[in-house]
């Protein structure tokens, strides 16, 4: 530990830290070299000397550790370690002397704001004795005549029963009956006594006949002026004794400490209205004097808004929420009757109310619910207007600074929430629509969780008490669909076919070739969807139809394929289906489309070949050339140059007898369905291949995204991928009509620029190509033109040598962009079969019954029960190569690996000459490592 107190640097007078750090062998050297001068015999007469031995050996140990690289770095990174941790604590020390700065200013302001708080307290007392006293001597010389004129106010005149009342001079005037017909309600009263007043206001002198009226009358004073056009100001002759005048009645009440909400309902003028906003800012300190400790809150309870008049029921709101939420409250409302009264309240009013039995799992919640008294209550009049009355203006809970964690403060805005259903519309993610939002206003304190219960509203409003099954149905019947659909006898949804208006108009136009598959993973309920994809003339595929399946059986394929051709129409029976080389689909297609040839993915084909004969290649075999013969294979040209290809791949691989064994049985009796010399002979338009339906069954999830979403919204989400690629098409269709490549203007093609799809056109352009530039073509067998409804390059040139061009009568309808019209042609079909649905006795329709995924439950951390990608397939499974877990090599693992023994052996010849009594083996194994 002594190596490590020292700075090495020092020792041989070099600078230490990163400047050291940066210094050269030649350097360090030098320094070593100069220091041992300085000890030598002619500059050192003592020699032997402890102190010269020790400083010698501390340059020789400074030296040794500095000029190895290793040693060095691990010195530097030390003195790097010490340097960092100084820093730390030096900027610690300033924080925390900048905090203890900070709480001795804000010691300092609390301090100061109780001392004015005490002097506005002393003077406003002293101006009310001033005012009493002055009051006092005018009321002297009534005094004697009230008590003539009062006979039975035998022993004097009490002043505690006598109330000064003003009012404005330009307001309504009250006469002496006036006044003791507004004030008999407490009471009686035996007289009224007008007096001149000023030049603003008059005011008079009420008698009551006991000191319990007087006070209910200034206790009451607010609601009364509420009810006033021209409010009126009472106060007490004399301080009323009474225990509920000194709590909160009046402004001549004895009090520790006044109530500034009195005065605002009284209507303070002049020097009255001057006190009192004094007394409101000593009662509201800015922000920078609140302080969170127990003497200054007292002092920052939140005030209870003043009360007056408002226009509207949401005027009130928003200004008692407004008022609240500056203080750091809430409030919501706790009661309410419609175009009558309001009754707010803390949120964190009331208390907690356990909606769970004994039997039932307790759920883990929390409850911020305290039984705040706080309560103020909204009033309509009859001329529309609303008065705001406080009936309990105290918390038991301290305010907070940050008021976001109150659920109501995390609240949309209607403008908010029509934004939110716009975004869900478009498929946007909660996580985004708070990023948009928060873009919008930069003070909202919304997090994802609040746009999921928006969300969850906003379906529920939609669904407006259906089940999302009824709701789905509601919907395809309105929405010009055409469905059909099968229920089990207890009335539970087992198949459903529908298809968009868009959908069915391009499925009409674009009926020549379509492409088929399920996949899974979808809705919460499994059931497998059955995909059908057309190709447009832009060699792009668009969504035809969709079936929701129970199972994938022959008879459910069939069901689906019957709903497709009476969509169709025997107008539109398609050339060519493609499927993979699933057996029940492909006999249903059989029996629903005899006319039309199902061909088979040569991928999906190619993927089987991995998944059942790979298995049987070891590592270094001739996977490769098998794959390569194959590929030869299915791509024969002739019959006869297929079955010479066959007898040549059994001799090469005759060894493999199960990888041949299973393409005799399991392939190749559907030869005629995936091998080019047949292929060739039908009009698939180059789709040779399902990728087409793969590539939409990517695109649908990612609009989904869950496979836990009910049938409504998958349609829903299906409905909204529909329209978007509908768009797209549309705008291709008129963007290649308008436009014109430049390649492409050559006289030969003037016929069909802007009346052909640019996909088309580059086909023919390569045959032209072919045309001119090879003067020799090889023998032409129509394979082109037969499979894709275009002219080939021996057929131009033969219309080059007639001086001819192409004509549009020489291109297939399906590559034409000029006769297209995205119309639902046959809209009427919907209503009919709308009527149909009516007549129907449809069952009630039950809620489905959720699948979970077998095996490990679906909280267990490591499953992922929500995502839609599909299982790894078998071949996926066959790709994996296994690698060692140490070098990465193939062909072991890492218990087999030589790199682990050789490691071992090393290790051992290594420790052997290392003592492990003081542990400094184990410090050079961290040494190592950290290099």
């Amino acid at each position: 530990m002594e190596v490590e107190e020292e700075d090495h640097y020092t020792i041989l007078g070099l600078p230490s830290g990163d400047e050291g750090a940066n210094l050269g062998i030649k350097e360090i050297e030098k320094a070593y070299k100069f220091k041992l001068r300085t000890f030598h015999l002619e500059n050192n007469p003592n020699p032997n000397d402890p102190l010269t031995k020790s400083t010698l050996q501390k340059l020789q140990s400074a030296y040794n550790i500095l000029k190895n690289i290793s040693s060095r770095k691990a010195f530097d990174d030390l003195i790097r370690a010490k340097l960092d941790r100084h820093r730390r604590e030096n900027l610690f020390e300033s924080k925390r002397r900048k905090m203890m700065s900070d709480l001795e200013k804000r010691e300092r302001a609390a301090y100061r704001a109780r001392e004015e708080e005490e002097m506005a307290v002393k003077k406003f007392r002293e101006e009310i004795e001033r005012i009493r006293d002055l009051d006092g001597e005018k009321m002297g010389e009534l005094g004697q005549d009230l008590m003539e004129e009062n006979v039975g106010n035998c022993g004097g005149l009490d002043k505690e029963r006598v109330l000064k009342v003003s009012w404005e001079r330009d307001g309504e005037d009250y006469s002496p009956e006036r006044l003791k017909d507004l004030f008999g309600r407490f009471g009686h009263v035996e007289d009224v006594v007008n007096r001149r007043g000023s030049k603003k206001r008059k005011n008079s002198l009420l008698i009551m006949a006991s000191k319990s009226a007087a006070a209910a009358a200034v206790a009451s004073t607010q609601s009364m002026c509420g009810e006033l056009s021209n409010p009126i100001l009472v106060l007490p002759l004399q301080p009323i004794s009474t225990h509920s005048s000194s709590a909160s009645l009046g402004k001549y009440a004895v009090s520790d400490t006044p109530n500034p909400t009195n005065f605002v309902g009284a209507g303070y003028r002049d020097y009255e209205d001057s006190v009192f906003k004094k007394l409101q800012k000593l009662y509201s300190p800015p922000a920078a004097m609140v302080s969170q400790s127990p003497e200054v809150f007292e002092i920052n309870r939140m005030l209870p808004p003043p009360m007056r008049r408002f226009q509207s029921r949401e005027e009130l709101l928003e200004h008692v929420r407004n008022f609240a939420k500056a203080q750091g409250y809430m409030i919501t409302i706790k009661r309410s009757e419609k175009e009558k009264r309001v009754i707010l309240g803390c949120d964190r009013g009331g208390t907690y109310r356990s909606r769970s039995s004994s039997n039932h799992r307790q759920r883990k919640i929390c409850s911020r619910l305290i039984n705040c008294p706080f309560k103020v209550e909204g009033t309509r009049k009859i001329d529309g207007s609303w008065i705001l009355k406080v009936k309990n203006g105290e918390h038991n809970h301290e305010a907070l600074e940050g008021i976001s964690g109150h659920p109501f403060s995390r609240r949309f805005s209607k403008e908010e929430v029509l934004q939110i259903k716009e975004m869900i519309a478009a498929g946007i993610q909660p996580r985004q629509m708070v990023t948009t939002l928060r873009n919008t206003n930069p003070n909202l304190a919304v997090v994802s969780s609040d746009v999921y219960n928006i969300k969850k509203k906003i379906r529920l409003e939609n669904l407006s008490g259906r089940t999302p099954i009824q709701a789905l149905l509601d919907e395809l019947a309105r929405g010009g669909f055409q469905y059909n659909l099968k229920y089990d006898g207890e009335g539970r949804l087992t198949h459903l076919f529908f298809a968009h208006p868009n959908s069915i108009a391009m499925s009409k136009s674009y009926s020549n070739v379509f492409v088929m598959d399920c996949t899974c993973k979808t809705n919460k309920y499994k059931m497998t969807l059955l995909d059908v994809v057309g190709v447009t003339s832009f060699n792009t595929s668009f969504y035809s139809c969709f079936a929701l399946l129970g199972k994938e059986e022959e008879e459910d394929y069939m069901w689906a394929l019957e709903m497709l051709d009476a969509m169709l129409g025997s107008d539109s029976r398609p050339a060519v289906i493609m499927s993979n080389r699933e057996l029940s689909l492909m006999r249903a297609i059989h029996v629903v489309f005899s006319g039309s040839v199902n061909l088979l993915c040569i991928w999906h084909i190619e993927k089987s070949i991995w998944s059942n004969c790979k298995p049987h290649f070891k590592v270094g075999g001739n996977w490769d050339g098998f794959l390569s013969s194959w590929s030869a294979l299915i791509n024969s040209s002739t019959e006869v140059a297929y079955y010479e290809a066959w007898q040549g791949f059994q001799a090469e691989f005759r060894e493999k007898v199960g990888a041949l064994n299973y393409i005799a049985t399991a392939l190749l009796p559907f030869k005629e369905l995936f091998v080019k010399a047949w292929t060739e002979n039908h009009l698939h338009f180059g789709n040779r291949v399902t990728s087409n339906v793969q590539g939409a069954h990517s695109k649908l999830k990612k609009y989904v995204r869950l496979s836990t979403s009910d049938l409504n919204l998958v349609k829903n989400k299906i409905c909204l991928a529909i329209e978007n690629q509908l768009q797209k098409i549309q705008t291709q269709l008129s963007a290649e009509k308008t436009q014109v490549p430049h390649k492409f203007c050559i006289p030969f093609f003037d016929e069909l620029v802007g009346h052909v799809s640019f996909f088309a056109l580059r086909q023919l352009f390569k045959q032209y190509r072919l045309a001119t530039c090879n003067p020799t073509l090889s023998i032409c067998m129509n394979q082109f033109t037969r499979t894709m409804g275009l002219p080939c390059a021996h057929k131009m040139r033969c219309r080059m040598g007639e001086n001819d061009v192409l004509h549009l009568t020489d291109i297939h309808s399906q590559w034409r962009i000029d006769i297209r019209m995205f119309n639902n042609i046959d809209a009427g079909a919907n209503s009919v079969q709308e009527d149909q649905m009516r007549e129907m006795e449809m069952p009630v329709f039950h809620n489905l019954d959720v699948q979970y995924p077998s095996g490990r439950s679906p909280r267990s951390k490591n499953l992922k029960t929500t995502s839609t990608p599909q299982d790894p397939s078998a071949f996926e499974n066959a790709e994996k190569i296994r690698k060692c877990g140490l070098c990465k090599g193939i062909g072991h693992n890492s218990r087999t690996c030589l790199q682990k023994t050789v490691a071992t052996v090393s290790m051992s010849h290594f420790s052997s000459f290392i003592s492990i009594d003081d542990g400094s083996a184990m410090d050079m194994q961290n040494l190592n490592d950290s290099f």
